[in-house]
């Protein structure tokens, strides 16, 4: 389904398969960080195919992306963590007028928390280059033994409302 679509913007809503435990499963799961990573709540993962690539990626900045979620989330019980291991963690350039979000599953309770403190990244980020900017992500949100993906692809100045707009309207559908 497609919530809004211009120009400027356009958002896809979803019912999709993928929760945290079929995350677990996946062949880039850590076995060896399996502890500590089954305790977030607000998991990034990567693209598991992206163009011709053999082995999974995340967008460009993804490191400053979790550090970010990590240093803000916590006061607000939000527990963020990446699934790869460091030696597997790659980063792929993409656009440079475009912030590549990578994707990243959360529980809906922490959803208006997390879209929240994706928004101030955004704005932050926008601040810092002072051009037009686009934006793109999917989050994924999982309630009940289910999941919607909420992919955003267009203006970082609409981003912020059009979160917004979402996380008040997601589970009401």
């Amino acid at each position: 389904m497609i919530h809004e679509s211009n120009e400027k913007s356009k958002v896809e809503i979803h019912e999709i398969s993928t929760t945290f435990n079929e995350i677990y499963r996946k062949p880039y799961f850590p076995l060896e960080l399996e502890e500590e990573i089954k305790k977030a709540n607000a998991l990034i993962i990567p693209y598991e195919t992206f163009r011709d690539m053999d082995k999974v990626v995340f967008p460009e900045g993804t490191r400053d992306f979790f550090d970010y979620l990590k240093q803000n989330s916590s006061e607000y019980g939000v527990v963020t963590d990446i699934c790869i291991s460091d030696g597997d963690f790659r980063q792929l350039e993409l656009h440079a007028d475009v912030i590549n979000l990578p994707e990243i599953i959360v529980t809906s309770g922490i959803f208006p928390i997390v879209t929240g403190l994706i928004v101030n990244y955004v704005t932050e980020k926008v601040k810092s280059r002072r051009t037009q900017l686009n934006v793109k992500v999917g989050i994924i949100v999982e309630s009940n033994g289910g999941s919607k993906k909420i992919s955003y692809e267009g203006d970082a100045e609409q981003f912020g409302p059009t979160l917004r707009s979402i996380s008040e309207e997601i589970f009401k559908q």
